[in-house]
C-alpha cells in the first residue's frame, strides 16, 4: 500500500471512530434529559410553569404553576417518537386549577401528552398528607371521608352526601351534595391549602391559614400559618349496610365503612363492597 493510501485509509478511520463517538454522545445526550421509572404510583413535582392543554379536544387551555406535586401513575412512551411522557390527571388537583376544565363543554380532566424531561419536573416521595385515609383495609385509597356513621342504604348513585378529602398537591376540600362516583368534578363549597399535616398512630392533624367552613375546625391561633386544626382520629368501628339490588333476580351487596371522629362528629371512609 502507497502511502498516501495508508494516510487515507487512517484518515477514514478516525473519522468513522469520531462519528460513532458523536452518535452515542448524542443519543445518550438526549436520554438522560428525560425521567425514567418502574412505578405505577409515581408521584412527580414541576419545576417551572407547565402549560399544556385538556387530552383529544385540545380546546382548553391549561396552566400547572411552578412546584405543584401530582400522582403521575406511571410513564409512557410514545408511540412514534419512543420519547417518554405522563399526563395529568386535573381531577386530582385544587379547584383553581380544574376549574376551567371542569367547567368545559366536554370536561375532559387528563391532559394531553407532555414530556417527562428533567428540566420540567424531578420525583418526589408520596406527599404525606395523603396518608389520612389510608389503612391496611383501604386497599383503593378513597380520598372522602363523609359525613354519617356509615354508608347509606339508598342507591349510592343518587344519594347525596357531604365530604372532605386532601388534593394532590396539598389543599382541603370540603364538598355538599355529592355523590360516591364525583372524582373531583365538583365544585368545592370552601377550600384551604394545607400548610401543615401530621399523622400520629390513627390520629391526623390537619392546619391551615383560613377556615374550611363546614368542617368542625378549631382556631388554635390568631396568626401565623397554622391558625385552624381539623382533628381526625380512626375508630375501630366497622359498619355494615345492606345495599339492595335494582334487579329483582340478582342479591345486593353490603358496604363495609369505618368510622371516624372529626372534630368530635361522625364521620366515615368506604372501606370495601361484598357481593354474593
Amino acid at each position: 500500500m502507497s502511502l498516501l493510501n495508508q494516510i487515507k485509509a487512517t484518515c477514514l478511520a478516525i473519522t468513522t471512530v469520531l462519528l460513532a463517538t458523536i452518535g452515542l454522545t448524542t443519543v445518550t445526550s438526549a436520554s438522560s434529559q428525560y425521567l425514567t421509572s418502574k412505578s405505577h404510583n409515581l408521584y412527580l413535582e414541576t419545576k417551572q410553569t407547565i402549560h399544556t392543554t385538556n387530552s383529544y379536544f385540545k380546546d382548553v387551555p391549561i396552566t400547572i404553576p411552578k412546584g405543584t406535586v401530582f400522582n403521575a401513575g406511571s410513564i409512557g412512551k410514545g408511540v412514534k417518537t419512543g420519547k417518554p411522557y405522563v399526563t395529568i390527571n386535573m381531577n386530582n388537583l385544587r379547584w383553581p386549577l380544574r376549574k376551567s376544565v371542569v367547567e368545559s363543554k366536554h370536561n375532559q380532566q387528563i391532559t394531553t401528552y407532555i414530556w417527562a424531561k428533567k428540566q420540567l419536573f424531578k420525583k418526589v416521595k408520596v406527599p404525606n398528607y395523603l396518608a389520612y385515609t389510608k389503612t391496611p383495609d383501604n386497599y383503593v385509597r378513597d380520598p372522602y371521608v363523609w359525613e354519617g356513621n356509615k354508608a347509606p342504604s339508598t342507591s349510592p348513585a343518587v344519594q347525596k352526601q357531604n365530604a372532605f378529602r386532601v388534593t394532590d398537591d396539598g389543599y382541603l376540600e370540603y364538598f355538599t351534595g355529592i355523590n360516591i362516583y364525583t372524582d373531583g368534578d365538583a365544585k368545592p363549597a370552601d377550600y384551604a391549602k394545607l400548610q401543615k399535616f401530621v399523622k400520629k398512630g390513627n390520629t391526623s392533624y390537619f392546619y391551615t391559614k383560613s377556615a374550611v367552613f363546614g368542617l368542625p375546625m378549631t382556631k388554635i391561633s390568631n396568626t401565623g400559618k397554622y391558625q385552624y386544626l381539623l382533628k381526625m382520629t380512626k375508630t375501630n368501628h366497622y359498619l355494615a349496610t345492606m345495599i339492595p339490588s335494582q334487579n329483582k333476580n340478582v342479591g345486593g351487596n353490603v358496604d363495609i365503612s369505618v368510622r371516624y371522629y372529626v372534630g368530635g362528629q361522625d364521620f366515615y371512609v368506604g372501606s370495601m363492597s361484598i357481593y354474593p
